[in-house]
C-alpha cells in the first residue's frame, strides 16, 4: 500500500489503533515519534494542517488569477466555482489536523514517560477518519477540473 496520498492517509489512520502497543515498547523513541508527528503536522515549516493551510490558500489565490478567468487558457466558470465551493471542505480537514496534533501536543507535554497511554486513540482515529472522508470528498470533487 502507498504511504503517499489517500492510501497513505488511510494507512496512518489505521496505524493509530498500533501506536499504544508499538510506541510503548520504543520507550523514550516512541516520545520522540510523537513529538515529531506534532512537529510534521503543525511546524516543521508546512504552514500548519500538513500543509493544508498553505494550500487552501495557494488554491483560493489561483481562482483570482486574471488567467483562469479570461483568455485562451481560462478555465469555465463552473470549474471555478467548483473549486471554490470545495475549499471549504479542505479547510475543514485542515483545522482536523490541526486538533488531532493539538491532542498528541497535549499529552506528550503533560507528562512525557507516559504520553502515549493519555492520548485518546480512539477519538484521534476517529478525526483521522474525518479527515480522510473530507479529503477525499474533496479530491473526488475536482477530478473533473481542466489540467
Amino acid at each position: 500500500m502507498s504511504q503517499n496520498g489517500l492510501q497513505g492517509l488511510r494507512r496512518f489512520v489505521k496505524s493509530i489503533e498500533d501506536w499504544k502497543s508499538s510506541f510503548d515498547e520504543q520507550g523514550d523513541q516512541g516520545l520522540s515519534y510523537l513529538k515529531s508527528l506534532y512537529g510534521y503536522i503543525e511546524e516543521y515549516g508546512t504552514g500548519g494542517a500538513l500543509f493544508r493551510n498553505l494550500y487552501c490558500d495557494f488554491l483560493q489565490e489561483l481562482t483570482c488569477l486574471p488567467e483562469l478567468r479570461e483568455g485562451s487558457r481560462a478555465w469555465r466558470r463552473e470549474e471555478l466555482q467548483q473549486l471554490e465551493s470545495n475549499l471549504p471542505t479542505l479547510r475543514k480537514a485542515a483545522s482536523l489536523w490541526t486538533e488531532l496534533a493539538g491532542s498528541i501536543k497535549a499529552a506528550v507535554e503533560s507528562e512525557a514517560n507516559s504520553a502515549i497511554g493519555l492520548l485518546d486513540h480512539e477519538g484521534l482515529q476517529n478525526i483521522g477518519k474525518e479527515i480522510f472522508l473530507l479529503e477525499e470528498s474533496f479530491w473526488q470533487s475536482l477530478k473533473g477540473l481542466k489540467p
